[in-house]
């Protein structure tokens, strides 16, 4: 899952047909509605519990000394954030953490429909993620489209406001988010009808290439 900070974040609108905009209108009308994730995302079993138990205490690490710098750059619909930890006590150089956070919005309520956002996880892991309403089936995960290509993405964690579901990323899928246009993004809503948001991606190439080079 990809760190949660304070940053700014880009909009892009979606217009949609009619079709898709009964289905978006059930899923922002999900509103306060909570939908629990299954208790495999969200709970350990016993034994593993048992074994983080077990674990010997890691020590804490040193606190970083000095001020965290922060810098925004602006890819057409994306804000790609990064951030330099000062050296922590002892260290010879700092740490620097980017990732790069596209919010659509439904064009008539101006409502989030989702949050698009790529980066590296907390085991330092390329990740793409997508962000949902809550009421979806989790099970059935988020399906990411580009052209003929379709990856599953996993949901990760759901909570009062909100789904995430992620996947990890290689090179020859960052080529292809690099050369689309426009991707689609489908998942499914408790009631089993299925909703899918074309989105504008371009600017996600420039993305990548700052990325890499973070």
């Amino acid at each position: 899952m990809l760190p949660r900070r304070k940053c700014e974040m880009s909009e892009t609108s979606v217009t949609p047909s009619k079709s898709f905009s009964l289905r978006i209108g059930a899923v922002l009308g999900a509103g306060a509605a909570v939908i629990l994730a299954s208790t495999w995302l969200v709970a350990m079993s016993a034994a593993e519990a048992q074994q983080q138990q077990q674990r010997p205490a890691q020590p804490a690490a040193a606190a970083p000394t000095g001020p965290v710098k922060t810098e925004t750059q602006r890819f057409d619909s994306w804000i790609l954030t990064c951030q330099e930890l000062p050296p922590a006590a002892g260290a010879k150089s700092s740490k620097k953490t980017c990732w790069a956070t596209m919010r659509v919005t439904d064009a008539k309520s101006n409502r989030v429909v989702l949050v698009l956002k790529v980066g590296r996880d907390g085991k330092d892991v390329p990740t793409l993620a997508v962000t949902t309403p809550t009421g979806v089936i989790v099970r059935e995960g988020v399906d990411f489209t580009l052209g003929q290509n379709v990856r599953r993405l996993a949901f990760q964690t759901c909570g009062q406001a909100e789904c995430e579901a992620s996947i990890a990323y290689d090179q020859a899928f960052a080529n292809d988010l690099a050369a689309a246009k426009e991707a689609t993004v489908g998942f499914y809503l408790a009631d089993g009808r299925q909703v899918n948001v074309k989105v504008a991606i371009s600017g996600i190439d420039k993305v990548l290439a700052n990325l890499k080079k973070a």
